[in-house]
């Protein structure tokens, strides 16, 4: 809801705030440069997203 075309949480923000978009946009960077930093951690270690299936069937004997 952050990221273009969608962006709705941007004019919503925009429009109870009273701040401009571009206003809106700076303040939203930081969070989105972190949920960018976590996609590619996830995407290039396999590890962090195989912990939990390669747990449970460790558990289960396989």
């Amino acid at each position: 809801m952050l990221t273009p075309p969608v962006g709705l949480n941007l004019f919503v923000s925009a429009g109870i705030t009273g701040k401009s978009m571009g206003w809106v946009i700076k303040a939203c960077l930081p969070w989105l440069s972190l949920l960018l930093l976590f996609l590619m951690l996830i995407t290039y270690i396999p590890q962090i997203s195989l912990l939990l299936p390669e747990y449970f069937d460790r558990l289960n004997g396989y």
